[in-house]
C-alpha cells in the first residue's frame, strides 16, 4: 500500500512510496474515455465509451469525452490500490515544534529572520531536543523532565550546539537517520514546517534544505504573507488543521494551550517575562517547554487518534495525505474507486440552478426558559437516509416539477402538474428549455407509482427502479460501519483493547464519511455538485422536521387535552426536543415539580 505521493512534471513520473517496495516510480500516462457506440465502457448514465489518450477540447466542451480531469494522484492511486482501502503501515511519524527568538521583531515563516533556538521532537517512543547553547549552560545527556500539569516523568535526550549552524545540521542528521514518512505539530503547515525550511535554506543554503526529502525535492505554495511547503517523500498532517477538521466543535481558541486543557485538562508549560527571558534566563525550563509542546500534542493523539482517523479516510478516497483537508478529494476518490471496481466511467455532473448558496436546514426559534426533562428526537443519519431512501444521485434524476408544493399534493387541491422530463442528464432541468409536459394530478400520482419513482420537496424526481451511484457507496459504508461497529463491540467485550481501537477507529471513519458526503454535493469543486440535488435533500429534510414537529404536537395535545399548543421546545436539521414533565405529570395527578423529578430520578 501506498505511505506518499508525489508527481514531477518535470519527468512526467509519479512517485509512490510503498510498503514492501520502497520507492516506485510510475510514467504518467493521461487519458480519457470518449463516446463511441461500439465502446467496451459504460458510464454512469449508460452511453457506450472507449478509452484514449488524445481527445480534442472541442469534444470536452460538447461533453463527448469523460474522465479526463480526474487529478493524477487520484488517477494513480486509484489505478494502483483500488482493489483495497487498507492504510499502509510502518509509518515512520515524528512530532515536532521548534522554537524562534523574537529579537528586536517578530519573523513570519516566510522570510524567517530570527534565529530557530530549539527543536524537539518525539519519535519511536523517545524525545529530543536539539538547543542552541552558545555559552555551554546545560549539559548534553539524557534529563529527566517532569510534564506540567502532570506527574509524568519523562527521558529527554538533550544535544547542545554552539551555533545555529551546527543545530540545523544536526537536526538534519537525525532526520536523515529518522527519514520520516509523516510529520505533525500544532500549526506546522503555516509555521513550524516552512520557517524550518527557510532558515536552512538561509543558513545551510537551498540544496542542504532540500535534503529533508528523500529525492531533494521541496516545493513552496505562495499564500499571500504565508508560504506553505511541500516536502516530496513526507506526509505533514498538522494536528491543528487535524482537530478543526474531525472534532466538529467551534471552540472560542484553537492555541495549543486552550485545546490541550479542554482534551487533556492541562496545558503548556508556564513562565514569567518574554520567551526569549525564559531562554536566557533558565534554558533548563526553556527545553522543558518546548518538550512540553510536543508532549501535549502526542497526548492528543493518543486520545483522539487523528491521524490514524485522517490516513484512513485518505486510503478509502485513493489520495494522498496532503489530501486529508479537502472533502470533495477524498469523497470524489471515493466514488471514482467505486465506479474502478463496478467498471463504470463516472461524469462530471452539469449544475442546475444558480450559483447561489442552497437553502440549508429548518431551525425553529427556541423558546426560552429553563427546562427540567428534555426529551431529544432524533434522526438517525437524516441526510444519508434522505440519499438512500429517495435514491439521490446524478443519473437518477427523471425531471423536474417547477413550483412544486407538497401540501397542494396531500390535499389534492392541484388539477394538474407541468413536468418536466429528463432525457438526457446534461437537459436543462429547470424548464428553461424544454417545453413541460401537463398531466393530470390522478394520472401523475399513478405514473410515479408505475415507474418506481418519487419526488423531493423541491420536486426533482428520481428513479428508484436501479440504485443510484451515491446511495450504493452510502448504503455499503451504512453496512460496513455496522460490521465494523459490531467487531468493536465484540473486541471490547473480550478485553482485547487493540483490536477494539483498531476497529473502533475503522467505524468512526466510515461514519465521519457517511455524515459528510451530502455536504461536498454542494461544492462547485465536486465531480458531483448540483445545487438541485443538494436542495432535493435539504428541503425533503425540512419537511420530514417539519412534519416530525406536527406529529409530536398532534400526540402532545391528545394526551394532555389541550388544543393547538406548541409542545416543541426547539428544533434543527434532524432533531427536535420537547419537555417531558407535561407527560409525567399525567401520571402522578399534577404532584409539584421538584416532587415529580425526584420520582422519576427514583
Amino acid at each position: 500500500m501506498y505511505q506518499n505521493f508525489h508527481y514531477s512534471r518535470h519527468e512526467n513520473i509519479a512517485y509512490i512510496w510503498t510498503d514492501d517496495n520502497g520507492l516506485v516510480k510510475i510514467p504518467y500516462k493521461p487519458y480519457a474515455y470518449i463516446v463511441d457506440p461500439k465502446g467496451e465502457h459504460t458510464t454512469l448514465t449508460g452511453l457506450k465509451v472507449k478509452k484514449v489518450t488524445s481527445w480534442s477540447e472541442e469534444a470536452v466542451k460538447q461533453g463527448l469525452v469523460f474522465e479526463h480531469d480526474v487529478p493524477i494522484a487520484t488517477r494513480v492511486l486509484i489505478d494502483n490500490y483500488f482493489e483495497s482501502n487498507e492504510p499502509s503501515k510502518n509509518h515512520r511519524i515524528l512530532k515536532f515544534d521548534i522554537e524562534v527568538e523574537k529579537g528586536l521583531k517578530y519573523s513570519t515563516a516566510k522570510e524567517a529572520k530570527n534565529r530557530i533556538t530549539s527543536i524537539a521532537y518525539h519519535y519511536n517512543g523517545k524525545y529530543v531536543c536539539l538547543l542552541l547553547d552558545e555559552h555551554n549552560r546545560i549539559d548534553e545527556g539524557v534529563r529527566k523532565i517532569k510534564i506540567t500539569g502532570t506527574d509524568n516523568i519523562v527521558d529527554v535526550i538533550i544535544k547542545t550546539y554552539d551555533t545555529e549552524t551546527a543545530l540545523l545540521n544536526g537536526f538534519l542528521s537525525q532526520w536523515n537517520v529518522i527519514k520520516p514518512t509523516l510529520i505533525t505539530g500544532w500549526n506546522s503547515d503555516l509555521f513550524d514546517c516552512p520557517y524550518l525550511y527557510n532558515r536552512m535554506v538561509i543558513v545551510l543554503g537551498k540544496n542542504k534544505a532540500n535534503q529533508l526529502s528523500p529525492i531533494g525535492v521541496v516545493s513552496t505554495d505562495e499564500r499571500g504573507k504565508d508560504a506553505v511547503i511541500r516536502i516530496a517523500g513526507v506526509a505533514q498532517m498538522d494536528y491543528l488543521v487535524l482537530y478543526k477538521k474531525f472534532t466538529y466543535n467551534e471552540e472560542s481558541s484553537y492555541a495549543l494551550e486552550a485545546i490541550s486543557q479542554k482534551e487533556l485538562g492541562r496545558g503548556k508549560f508556564k513562565y514569567d517575562g518574554t520567551l526569549d527571558d525564559l531562554y536566557n534566563n533558565n534554558p533548563e525550563g526553556f527545553v522543558e517547554y518546548n518538550v512540553t509542546d510536543v508532549e501535549l500534542i502526542e497526548e492528543l493523539d493518543k486520545k483522539l487518534d487523528l491521524i490514524e482517523i485522517a490516513r484512513g479516510i485518505c486510503h478509502l478516497g485513493h489520495v494522498p495525505y496532503d489530501n486529508f483537508p479537502f472533502s470533495s478529494m477524498y469523497h470524489e476518490g471515493a466514488a471514482l474507486t467505486y465506479c474502478k471496481l463496478n467498471n463504470l466511467i463516472a461524469i462530471r455532473t452539469k449544475n442546475r440552478g444558480d450559483m447561489g448558496a442552497a437553502v440549508g436546514a429548518v431551525v425553529k426559534k427556541p423558546k426560552s426558559g429553563l427546562y427540567k426533562f428534555i426529551i431529544d428526537e432524533d434522526l438517525t443519519s437524516l441526510y444519508p437516509s434522505l440519499i438512500r431512501t429517495m435514491n439521490i444521485s446524478p443519473e437518477t434524476i427523471y425531471g423536474y416539477v417547477p413550483d412544486w408544493n407538497e401540501e397542494e399534493w396531500i390535499r389534492k387541491s392541484k388539477d394538474e402538474y407541468h413536468v418536466h422530463f429528463n432525457s438526457s442528464l446534461h437537459d436543462d432541468l429547470m424548464g428553461t428549455a424544454k417545453i413541460p409536459i401537463k398531466i393530470k394530478s390522478t394520472e401523475f400520482w399513478q405514473y410515479l407509482i408505475d415507474n418506481n419513482l418519487c419526488i423531493a420537496s423541491n420536486g426533482v424526481i428520481f428513479d428508484k427502479s436501479k440504485t443510484g451511484l451515491i446511495p450504493d457507496i452510502l448504503t455499503n459504508w451504512f453496512n460496513e460501519r455496522k460490521r465494523l461497529s459490531k467487531l468493536a463491540e465484540e473486541y471490547g467485550i473480550a478485553g482485547d483493547q487493540v483490536q477494539y481501537k483498531y476497529y473502533d477507529r475503522k467505524q468512526l471513519i466510515q461514519k465521519i464519511l457517511l455524515n459528510s458526503f451530502y455536504g461536498v454535493l454542494l461544492l462547485p469543486s465536486f465531480r458531483f455538485y448540483d445545487k438541485s440535488i443538494g436542495e432535493s435533500i435539504t428541503l425533503t429534510g425540512q419537511s420530514v422536521i417539519k412534519f416530525s414537529m406536527k406529529m409530536a404536537n398532534s400526540y402532545y395535545n391528545k394526551k394532555i387535552g389541550t388544543k393547538d399548543v406548541d409542545y416543541v421546545v426547539a428544533g434543527d436539521t434532524d432533531s427536535l426536543f420537547l419537555p417531558a414533565l407535561p407527560l409525567i405529570n399525567l401520571e402522578y395527578n399534577g404532584t409539584d415539580e421538584d416532587e415529580l423529578v425526584r420520582r422519576t430520578l427514583v
